[in-house]
């Protein structure tokens, strides 16, 4: 059997949250290179615990398989975020691959909030996420992506980015998003399409009726974002998304922080909490 550098890395982080009295940990993990995870942390209270994970390798190339399960077991409450943007690499044409289950048990809470994933320009990539969401189960998933390495004046001029994104409560859909961008696609430009924005950043509430003063505050958090960021949202039967496009990954990402603490502060009932790894804060 070759290396990872001849097949390409297979790794895996599989995470198990429950709830231990008051307090919420991780009681399961178990990780492959290039996956780790970082020592878990309590900013704000035992009961909500934050992870990191943690690509060694520094980024994906073609070929790669990583897949990622987080399990929140019933009224436990957890924050996962990434150490640092994910970056996929330029391939000669194999693909890459990140698998994404997320299981959210009943009266738990989970927030999967990764930092921005980079595509390179010729970078072949493909992620899938399933959510899986029991009675009472909430979650609040937000996912941010960079086409090109923008500081150097790179576009996606080449290349193939598939996502697709799937929630579930037993056997009904709450929420199905996909989306196939070919680099140099005419969407990139198109008004109807990204009209020439180089980031975009969906974030979703799902499992809970959210009243229209909710809606109104995130509207509001919308309109503080700047004329750059081009931005929706609209209400789902058990929830909210909200999507944003910018010339800049850091606009995008400023447009879904600035959501996602609107919206995690209606359901937690306390002020934001922003992982000491971000950027902003």
């Amino acid at each position: 059997m070759g290396g990872p550098w001849e097949e390409g890395w297979r790794g895996y982080a599989r995470l198990v949250f429950q709830r231990e009295g008051r307090r919420t940990v991780l009681r399961g993990r178990d990780c492959r290179v290039p996956l780790q995870v970082l020592r878990t942390h309590y900013p704000e209270g035992a009961d909500l615990a934050h992870v990191a994970l943690i690509h060694t390798a520094g980024g994906m190339v073609g070929g790669d398989v990583l897949e990622v399960e987080v399990t929140v077991s019933p009224g436990a409450k957890a924050l996962v975020t990434t150490q640092s943007a994910g970056k996929v690499y330029r391939s000669a044409g194999p693909q890459s691959v990140q698998r994404q289950t997320l299981r959210v048990g009943e009266n738990a809470w989970l927030e999967w909030m990764p930092r921005e994933t980079i595509l390179f320009n010729g970078a072949n990539f493909r992620q899938v996420t399933r959510v899986e969401l029991r009675g009472g189960g909430r979650l609040l998933l937000g996912e941010m992506a960079v086409l090109g390495r923008t500081a150097r004046g790179e576009a996606f001029q080449k290349g193939l980015w598939r996502q697709e994104t799937e929630v579930w409560r037993g056997e009904e859909p709450l929420w199905v998003d996909r989306l196939r961008l070919e680099g140099g696609d005419g969407l990139l430009e198109s008004a109807a399409g990204f009209s020439g924005a180089v980031a975009v950043g969906t974030l979703v509430l799902l499992g809970t009726e959210i009243p229209q003063g909710i809606l109104d505050a995130v509207g509001r958090a919308g309109e503080r974002c700047g004329r750059e960021v081009r931005w929706g949202y609209s209400r789902l039967p058990e929830g909210l998304w909200f999507r944003a496009l910018a010339p800049s990954g850091r606009a995008v990402q400023e447009a879904i922080h600035a959501v996602w603490s609107v919206l995690r502060s209606s359901q937690l009932g306390r002020p934001p909490c922003y992982p000491r790894l971000w950027a902003t804060g």
